[in-house]
């Protein structure tokens, strides 16, 4: 079954219902990660009124980063992201996108569940803002917010 039959049609076939028992599963999941507030309530975060767009220096060499696949056998980035149905990949370097690709259906705005990587996200930037001095690590969380 190829993911971009799923959910087509009224009522789409079984095999491509998409559900809270297989939304998480392949292939289902191909449509359940970008479609999650059609199956679970979820609350949209608004974006700030201040920020700015990404600047973008664009660098090949990043798609041609070569590495031992699963199958034990060299390839590139740019041959394993849609190999492994990666669903979108960016590469942020000193402030600027450097590399940025879209599967099958994705695009630079396309909602997608991040599950836990939120925390990666939000330790990751706490380093950079404690590097700064913008963020204190020893300071109690009310320190920043009430």
């Amino acid at each position: 079954m190829t993911a971009n039959r799923l959910m087509k049609g009224f009522p789409p076939a079984p095999e491509h219902l998409v559900t809270l028992a297989n939304w998480r599963k392949s292939p289902h999941n191909a449509w359940g990660f970008r479609n999650v507030r059609r199956l679970l309530p979820t609350a949209e975060i608004a974006a700030s009124g201040q920020f700015q767009p990404l600047e973008t220096d664009l660098d090949d060499a990043i798609g041609r980063t070569t590495f031992t696949g699963r199958d034990r056998r060299e390839t590139t980035l740019a041959a394993a992201l849609p190999a492994s149905r990666t669903d979108a990949f960016v590469v942020l370097r000193r402030g600027q996108i450097a590399a940025e690709w879209y599967g099958d259906g994705m695009t630079a705005t396309t909602p997608h569940i991040v599950f836990s990587i939120s925390k990666s996200i939000c330790g990751s930037l706490g380093g950079v803002l404690a590097d700064r001095g913008l963020l204190d690590p020893d300071a109690p969380v009310t320190a920043y917010i009430p």
